[in-house]
């Protein structure tokens, strides 16, 4: 748990390079399909926003690797019109109750939750349709 907390020179390492080797090792050890539409520039985020973003999102594949039973990931992130970005990890999985997510043994959701409070972003879990969304998103002050 402490390597999910602070993920080794993610900041030293190109964003979508970081992204990528991530998803290979994932594919390695499951049969998930994934979906990327990344569209934030890497000049967008700061070396901190990138490891903050990456354990978020490696903590978010873990969940539906180890919990989902899902076939299907997405990755979406875009820019907002306001100046800051949304990203988005999606899976067919079969859902979760928000009862759980806190019980003993189940931290990543409330990493992922504490990590983006620290970072003041927007932070979701939520079921849509068939689909779970991790949601974390940035505003930019005016």
């Amino acid at each position: 748990i402490a390597d999910l907390r602070h993920p080794a020179g993610a900041a030293n390492v190109p964003w979508m390079q970081a992204l990528t080797s991530l998803i290979e090792e994932i594919k390695q050890e499951s049969d998930l399909k994934f979906a990327i539409d990344w569209r934030i520039p890497e000049d967008r985020l700061t070396a901190r926003e990138k490891v903050e973003l990456l354990a978020s999102i490696r903590e978010a594949l873990l969940n539906i690797y180890k919990h989902a039973a899902a076939r299907h990931v997405r990755i979406e992130a875009k820019e907002t019109e306001a100046g800051g970005w949304q990203c988005q990890v999606t899976d067919d999985g079969r859902g979760f109750d928000k009862n759980d997510a806190y019980k003993d043994g189940h931290y990543g959701i409330k990493m992922m939750e504490d990590r983006a409070k620290r970072m003041n972003w927007q932070f979701a879990v939520d079921r849509q349709g068939r689909e779970t969304v991790v949601s974390i998103r940035k505003e930019v002050s005016p």
